[in-house]
């Protein structure tokens, strides 16, 4: 009988401690992290527990991941204060988890990277040799990151020199994803070239070996409609070998009137040519409903008035969201607008009034209104201006490291005259900056003249 007890009793303490012990490798398995994060790293087999903070009751949350071979969602809760994602690791790679949050009214996309990493089995550590082997990364300059950067080299002004030109200070921080943060612009490069040659647009029907990928996304806007959030749709154009663990520049680019996002894709295949052939440096290009989220249906001066809204919208919301939930580099220096037409208008309304966020402004057959005098557009009578004359102008700590680009076809019957109004006010004012007239153009869009002055 004693020994029936003793045996019972020892069965119950090895099933204990093999409790105890399951218990503690189940903890020591799953970490946990805030998906506020932009990016963690996870081994095979390994799982992560991602959070959200200050959820509450009424939190609903959607979890997606858009490789699920790599990171795969094997346990979540969608709704209240608890609301998490359980993530394991299932084979090398790099997956994004997406939560897609909503608190009442309010929507927020969150953003994660999961970096998946081989375990070395010798000593049971990160093989970084064979994550590299099984997922390659090579962009263009990649080969020669290992140069030490010179912060003293003058860029070139020859295009496809300058592009090749890997040891300048914005080839290293895009590698290693350090900058110069906003405010800081003593060691901004402050030799900018008024290159005046009007070159070749290239075509929009980019080859496979040099194209990228196109993302649709929503941002919330509090500024379209007073006291709500609106859902805004904006494309974003990752350039060819995208890598979430990369820093880029980021071009902006606003659409002519009675148009919408969508338009930038008649353009983002010769930008991506551009790159291809080593004219221009990559970069992610971001194209939104410059119309403040409206519709855009007509040429009135209600119509004009959303464009003029998009300033808010532009440094309020959609900077914001896009520097959240993209790894972009966030400094002037590294931060570009462009428009055509109406577009131009608004990049010329940004550029000059957020010129401590824009150092690249290009505007190509801009519209009227910019300037005191161009108020009539010959479609409609604008009823008010962006500048006086006196305002259109750059402080004084950005006139010689700011590069404006101004287009005017001579044969233009929508813009006219008014780009060359712009550039004798520029001229007036002391602005040093780009004008391209070109004889016997019409209203068109030169994006590859710009994106070749861009980040040099």
């Amino acid at each position: 009988m004693k020994s029936r007890k003793k045996l019972s009793l020892l069965v119950v303490a090895v099933l204990l401690l093999a409790s105890i012990s399951t218990t503690a490798v189940s903890h020591a398995a799953t970490k946990k992290t805030d998906i506020s994060k932009k990016k963690v790293s996870i081994n095979v087999n390994e799982s992560i527990k991602l959070t959200i903070s200050k959820a509450t009751g009424k939190t609903k949350v959607q979890w997606s991941t858009n490789n699920p071979k790599i990171a795969k969602i094997t346990k979540k809760k969608t709704k209240g204060k608890n609301v998490y994602a359980i993530i394991n690791g299932r084979k090398v790679g790099k997956a994004v988890v997406t939560a897609k949050i909503k608190n009442g009214k309010s929507v927020k996309v969150k953003k994660m990277t999961i970096n998946v990493k081989a375990v070395n089995r010798k000593n049971n550590t990160t093989s970084d040799k064979q994550e590299e082997t099984k997922n390659p990364v090579t962009p263009a300059n990649e080969e020669k990151k290992t140069q030490t950067p010179d912060s003293n080299v003058k860029p070139t002004t020859t295009p496809s020199d300058d592009a090749n030109n890997t040891s300048s200070k914005e080839d290293k921080t895009t590698e290693e994803g350090t900058t110069t943060e906003e405010g800081n612009t003593g060691k901004e490069n402050t030799t900018i070239d008024l290159d005046n040659t009007i070159y070749p647009e290239l075509s929009n029907d980019a080859s496979d070996a040099v194209k990228g990928t196109k993302e649709t996304i929503t941002y919330p806007s509090t500024c379209i409609k007073e006291n709500e959030t609106v859902d805004i749709k904006a494309n974003v154009y990752l350039p060819k070998g995208y890598n979430p663990s990369k820093k880029y520049p980021v071009i902006y680019y606003c659409h002519p009137i009675m148009s919408n996002a969508d338009y930038c894709d008649h353009y983002i295949g010769c930008y991506w040519t551009a790159v291809g052939e080593g004219l221009a440096k990559e970069a992610i290009v971001v194209s939104a409903n410059c119309a403040a989220g409206k519709e855009s249906s007509g040429m009135g001066a209600d119509e004009i008035k959303n464009y003029d809204n998009f300033l808010n919208d532009f440094k309020d919301c959609l900077k914001p969201y896009i520097d959240e939930h993209y790894p972009t580099l966030t400094d002037r220096e590294h931060t570009a607008i462009y428009g055509f037409s109406m577009g131009g208008r608004v990049a010329l309304h940004l550029g000059i009034a957020l010129q401590d966020t824009f150092k690249y402004i290009g505007a190509a057959s801009p519209w009227a209104g910019v300037v005191t005098g161009t108020e009539d557009d010959g479609f409609n009578d604008i009823d008010h201006v962006l500048f006086e004359t006196s305002d259109f102008t750059l402080e004084d700590k950005y006139k010689n490291n700011t590069l404006i680009m101004i287009f005017q076809g001579t044969s233009d019957n929508v813009a006219r005259t008014v780009p060359t109004v712009y550039h004798d006010t520029l001229e007036a004012n002391g602005v040093p900056h780009v004008f391209l007239k070109k004889e016997g153009a019409g209203h068109v869009d030169v994006f590859t003249n710009f994106v070749r002055r861009v980040f040099k």
